[in-house]
């Protein structure tokens, strides 16, 4: 069960340990480490964007503003430029950068959510 923000964060830092394990052997076992590289960036680009969404959600919540609506849509284009930069990574530099693993990296925040919800069941 998530508790609260702070608790996601630092669950999603126990799965993002599982999956660089994963991808470390994976990158090992297929002589690219280039899968290692994508998914640590996915990862970060996650946590980043997750902390995006915490912030936003607390100052919108805490603002008095008459038109929230236009707060959300500007952070949500933001995410949105963030998760288009970490793929623009991907793909410019194959050799660093494994453009699926930083997908996959990417899910990390929605692994993590449904991990803790199979748990709690």
């Amino acid at each position: 069960m998530i508790k609260n923000e702070q608790h996601l964060k630092q669950e999603c830092m126990k799965t993002a340990l599982w999956g660089c394990l994963i991808a470390f052997v994976a990158s090992i076992l297929l002589k690219r480490m280039a899968i290692f590289g994508g998914y640590v960036l996915g990862v970060l680009v996650a946590s980043m964007v997750l902390h995006i969404d915490c912030e936003a959600a607390d100052g919108i919540l805490k603002s008095k503003i008459n038109r929230p609506y236009l707060m959300t849509m500007l952070f949500y284009f933001l995410k949105l430029g963030i998760y288009a930069l970490g793929f623009l990574a991907a793909v410019k530099i194959p050799v660093i950068f494994n453009l699926f693993s930083v997908f996959v990296g990417y899910l990390n925040t929605k692994v993590t959510i449904y991990r803790l919800t199979l748990a709690r069941r």
